[in-house]
């Protein structure tokens, strides 16, 4: 709704375009139904991987009548699916294989045809969490090394942490401030397909 507060710069060396914003970028979503208030932290764009950090405060928009209501919810929910929000919710509950996620540690590779995973391997999914935890508490210690591959279904998309860890609370939020990026699945759909902090399907 105000694409005039975009400015976007390219790297010529890194090969990467970053997105600043002088204010709110505002977003008017009508096929999930908010409106959206995005401040843009960081936006780097690279070789199809995507690093952000945003502050998105969500307005949900008013349905015109009953079916359209119907149609957001279904459209959230189905953003919701096998997203990045989706997969913290479910380690976060501990619930990754009942949730129908599966996890590999791998590194990845660009050639002319995209983003590969090259020296994939499967990862348990108990050595994600830290034993250091306390169980009385909502947050859970996300940490790995390398990408973190994720799949649930035809849902992929993969996930590097700038730090050791991220602390995780229960509704699929990194909640300390850790620079991630992402690629895959998840860097294509990113702002489309965002969804509000407190959101969980009904």
């Amino acid at each position: 709704m105000n694409p005039e507060v975009l400015d976007f710069q390219f790297d010529s060396t890194a090969g990467s375009w970053s997105a600043f914003a002088s204010r709110p970028l505002i977003v008017e979503n009508r096929a999930l139904g908010y409106r959206v208030e995005h401040h843009i932290l960081t936006f780097t764009w690279a070789a199809h991987i995507v690093r952000e950090r945003l502050h998105s405060v969500y307005i949900p928009l008013v349905a015109g009548n009953p079916r359209e209501r119907k149609q957001w919810s279904s459209n959230r929910k189905w953003a919701y699916w096998g997203s990045l929000k989706h997969f913290l919710w479910a380690f976060a509950r501990k619930k990754l294989e009942e949730e129908g996620f599966a996890v590999t540690s791998a590194d990845l590779e660009q050639n002319e045809d995209g983003l590969h995973p090259v020296r994939s391997q499967a990862y348990p999914s108990t050595l994600l969490y830290s034993n250091s935890d306390d169980p009385s508490t909502e947050f859970k210690t996300l940490r790995f090394n390398r990408w973190l591959g994720v799949t649930c279904g035809f849902n992929a998309g993969y996930l590097r942490l700038d730090s050791a860890s991220a602390l995780v609370d229960s509704l699929g939020n990194i909640r300390n401030p850790v620079e991630y990026e992402v690629a895959g699945g998840w860097a294509d759909t990113r702002l489309a397909d965002s969804l509000p902090w407190d959101y969980t399907p009904l």
